[in-house]
């Protein structure tokens, strides 16, 4: 049996005035990690329909593996093939049928075009696929979206820690919440039931401001460059022409590329897609960073962010931060992601924007004092520990999913 048996692909069209819960390429996660909202909606040309139930599969570069199963109606770009249960298949099982590594790296070798690959629609069609009765089909599902559920669960769970670590950041180094309250003279008692201070915390903090480059600041406060606080740090690729030089991911030094934090939903990192030997760093401007390094993309595009777990280099598309002292990492990291779209702006360049070495050593930022900084990462240390081990439990719950998926959907492992 192959793929056209089980599905159809759906070829209802509407106008873009019509758009409604639109998705694109851009706004599907890889590797199989659904969707985010978008605001960007086509002006002209037609889109495709989708309904709730339909697999939506990106048609470009199908090594990204962005995938989703649609849990609503709406309109799609149409780079974006929807796929339609035929009867009597269950639709969850199809999305997992499209979801196994076997199927995208089938569409690979039909793919045509070589900077961006299409996938054929008809050597997809083509695919073998093996479907048992529904019942079978369904209680596959249920056991490999029993995973899919945990691990939503958690990046739930992950999500709200580090929006909890953001809205610290921004109440103690953007806002000033607490300078401002000590500064309009509101009982101590207040402010730390407000803020929830200790006697000690509540009097790091100054009562005043200062004027500065930045504008008011508190006192005591200093403006710094970046170079004053962190070592920036560029990158290099080894010759991809000597294998030799690169290795599995997890087995030698951990070397990032920008498309390993394309969609990555996590604070911290240890490996991406591919690592390098050490002769492969050896024979390229590629450097090794410590543990606790900040990785931030600086082209391709400009704002991709994550803590290394361990020793980490990256290719040349990262202007990555080496704090000076260790309890700058949080505050570091908090004052690049909420910046980002600020340091996009100072990229420069025709064919795409790029954050230059300079450029970075260069930006200006209003830096505490040391005991602050100490405070901030004493109490964002709980928040961070919990999201290394979700981390964690999510790739476990991921490998054990992947690891059966395969044998599940192949029959190998009948239910």
């Amino acid at each position: 049996m192959n793929l056209k048996d089980i599905v159809i692909i759906r070829s209802e069209k509407t106008k873009a005035e019509n758009v409604y819960n639109y998705i694109s390429t851009e706004n599907m996660l890889p590797n199989k990690g659904g969707i985010v909202l978008t605001n960007t909606v086509p002006n002209g040309g037609n889109l495709s329909v989708y309904k709730k139930g339909d697999v939506l599969l990106s048609n470009i570069r199908p090594y990204f593996k962005k995938i989703w199963l649609a849990t609503h109606d709406g309109t799609a770009s149409n780079d974006v093939i929807v796929f339609q249960s035929r009867q009597n298949i269950d639709n969850r099982y199809l999305y997992y049928v499209l979801a196994d590594d076997n199927f995208f790296s089938y569409v690979m070798t039909g793919a045509k075009g070589t900077k961006m690959p299409r996938g054929d629609k008809k050597q997809m069609m083509l695919y073998p696929v093996f479907c048992p009765p529904l019942d079978e089909q369904k209680r596959i599902a249920e056991i490999l979206g029993a995973f899919d559920d945990k691990i939503e669960l958690l990046q739930k769970q992950n999500k709200t820690l580090e929006d909890m670590a953001k809205a610290l950041f921004k109440s103690w180094f953007v806002d000033f919440d607490v300078v401002r309250a000590k500064q309009k003279g509101l009982p101590k008692a207040d402010i730390m039931r407000e803020y929830h201070l200790t006697d000690d915390l509540y009097d790091l903090f100054p009562s005043s401001f200062a004027d500065s480059p930045l504008g008011p600041i508190p006192s005591g406060w200093e403006v710094v460059k970046i170079s004053d606080v962190a070592r920036v740090v560029g990158g290099g690729t080894p010759s991809t022409k000597q294998t030799k030089f690169f290795s599995a991911s997890g087995t030698a030094i951990a070397w990032l590329t920008p498309k390993d934090l394309s969609g990555y939903q996590y604070k911290y990192i240890d490996h991406g897609q591919t690592d390098i030997t050490q002769e492969g760093l050896t024979h390229s401007s590629a450097q090794l960073m410590p543990t606790n390094s900040i990785v931030f993309s600086s082209r391709a595009p400009i704002g991709y962010i994550a803590i290394s777990l361990g020793e980490i280099a990256t290719n040349q598309g990262f202007k990555s931060l080496v704090p000076l002292e260790r309890h700058w990492t949080e505050f570091l990291y908090q004052y690049l992601c909420y910046n980002r779209y600020i340091i996009e702006g100072l990229g420069t360049g025709s064919t795409f924007k790029e954050v230059s070495g300079s450029v970075m050593k260069n930006i200006s930022l209003c830096f505490p004092s040391s005991e602050i900084l100490k405070a901030f990462e004493q109490e964002t240390e709980i928040i961070n520990s919990k999201q290394k081990i979700i981390m964690k439990e999510i790739q476990t719950l991921t490998e054990l999913r992947d690891t059966l998926l395969p044998r599940l959907i192949s029959g190998k492992i009948r239910v």
